[in-house]
């Protein structure tokens, strides 16, 4: 895969990219958007922050002297990039920004939380379709195994991408169950991309699979980035089926928790007394189903609609949550 990036792609993955080993830390998604604004009142492109010297940077473009002289450590790696991105893309490893036209329109829907940079390999566009997430316990049980083939059925049928971030259990199988089914997937990661990259070769050559991540293709598992991978897939769907979570248990939960005060995305929770996530989550507002609706011929779409809890003026809100209550001792 040849890379083919702007200049403004450049200077971003330089400035905040991972891809390079250094002590220089990169700049944050959030220094990025203050330096945007800055250049943006002095009229200028975000390109030209790679030739810019400590004064021009503190003087014209008006930032501080810190940022100036992280920007100037950055500036010094650009033949390691060079060489970075030769390695990506000798192993067909794609890279696209958020000033790429090819850039997830979905993604940018999270906004100031959106990922700056995502590396990629397969066909992109399979992420531009209609999405949906399947999320649940890493440790299956006979009924979630079955519920969820079930709910693998219908979206199969109804012909949605699906989006995983790749943990064992009810993603993996979500993943194979679709992958099978001759129908497209996503799989975002947060790390040990290419491990992925050879389990799921068959299907990127088919053009049935992507596999991206937002951060470097060789990193390693690290919690935070872990997180924000499933942030980045509510963004990408227009609902995620929650098929089992405990309180407090683990990503599922805190991911769900999160995106009922941030509305990333609609969420449609599995109705079982097995999990007391999903009873919680029911109770707190989202959308339900049950084995009933999963046997029916209505819609995935049709049952969000449907199922929508109507929260009582006595119910508690997520801020009114206990602290016992969000960090419960359980496991997925």
């Amino acid at each position: 895969m040849k890379l083919q990036l702007t200049l403004n792609s450049l200077a971003l993955i330089l400035c905040c990219g991972d891809l390079i080993p250094s002590s220089t830390q990169p700049i944050s998604t959030q220094e990025w958007q203050e330096i945007e604004k800055k250049l943006k009142s002095a009229h200028k492109e975000p390109s030209m922050i790679t030739g810019m010297s400590i004064d021009t940077l503190t003087q014209i473009i008006g930032l501080d002297e810190f940022t100036a002289n992280k920007i100037e450590k950055r500036q010094k790696l650009l033949p390691d990039l060079f060489y970075a991105l030769q390695n990506l893309e000798n192993q067909d490893i794609g890279l696209t920004t958020i000033y790429e036209e090819d850039y997830p329109a979905s993604l940018r829907v999270l906004g100031t939380k959106m990922p700056l940079v995502i590396s990629y390999i397969g066909d992109l566009s399979l992420s531009y379709g209609v999405n949906i997430s399947v999320a649940g316990p890493q440790m299956m049980n006979k009924t979630m195994r079955h519920v969820t083939k079930e709910i693998m059925k219908k979206i199969s049928k109804e012909g949605y991408t699906v989006v995983v971030g790749g943990s064992k259990g009810v993603e993996e199988l979500a993943l194979r169950t679709q992958l099978t089914n001759n129908g497209n997937a996503v799989l975002f990661v947060a790390d040990h991309m290419f491990d992925k990259i050879r389990l799921y070769s068959k299907y990127i050559k088919q053009n049935k699979l992507v596999i991206m991540t937002a951060n470097d293709p060789y990193a390693l598992f690290d919690v935070t980035h872990a997180l924000d991978k499933n942030l980045y897939i509510c963004g990408m769907v227009f609902a995620q089926i929650v098929t089992g979570t405990h309180i407090g248990s683990g990503p599922v939960w805190f991911t769900s928790i999160q995106n009922i005060h941030s509305h990333w995305t609609r969420q449609l929770v599995y109705e079982t007394l097995d999990y007391s996530g999903n009873i919680r989550l029911i109770e707190m507002g989202e959308a339900h189903f049950t084995d009933e609706d999963l046997k029916s011929e209505v819609t995935l779409a049709e049952i969000l609609d449907n199922h929508e809890t109507v929260i009582k003026k006595d119910d508690p809100s997520i801020d009114q949550m206990t602290i016992f209550e969000f960090i419960e001792d359980k496991h997925e």
